[in-house]
Parts: C-alpha cells; structure tokens; sequence
C-alpha cells in the first residue's frame, strides 16, 4: 500500500518519521511489562486488570484501568500481542478465559 503525503516537503516527512521512531523508542515495552504476558501464556496465570483488557481486546476497559505510562503504551501492547502470542489466546474475553481455564483443568486431572 502506497501512501502520497501531499503538502508535505521532504524534510517535513522526515521529521514526522524520526519523531514517529523518537515516540515508539520512548514507550516501548520493557521486560517488567512483558513478564506478566509470558505468564499468562506460558502459565495461564491470570494478569492484573489492565493487562487482562487488553488481552480480551476490551479497548474501554482497558484505557480506564490504566495508569499514565500504560495508557500511552496501549499501541505497544497490541503490537507484543499481535506479533509474539498465539492468536488463540488474545483477542476476546472468550478466547482470554478459555485460555486460563484450560490450564485450570489441566491441574485438576
């Protein structure tokens, strides 16, 4: 897919660029806010509030538990979820409990 930016010089379009690089280096994820989602993963352990919003792909619910830094990191989640976990597990509330109950059950065979 071809973008044109109209009314935009080549510096313009470069500056919007390197800031666009600048916001994504500055919010990304560190290895305390992954951790959490390799357990749910792995584990099937249960996240904390936020973190379960954004697996289940419940935008509302999770901008309103979010503190500051996670709320401008709601992008950077996604994209960890899109590109690095099984789309089985994430992306609704019924594939996020599905997921933690098949761990469940497995424990209590």
């Amino acid at each position: 897919m071809n973008i044109e930016l109209t009314g935009m010089n080549d510096d313009e379009i470069k500056f919007m660029i390197s800031e666009d690089s600048a916001d994504r280096e500055y919010h990304k994820l560190s290895a305390n806010d992954i951790a959490p989602i390799l357990r749910y993963v792995k584990d099937r352990i249960r996240p904390g509030d936020f973190l379960t919003a954004v697996i289940s792909n419940d935008l509302r619910e999770a901008a309103g538990r979010a503190d500051v830094r996670n709320r401008r990191r709601l992008f950077e989640y996604v994209d960890y979820l899109y590109n690095f976990v099984p789309s089985f597990c994430w992306g609704s509330k019924e594939k996020f409990e599905n997921w933690i109950k098949q761990g469940n059950d497995s424990e209590h065979e």
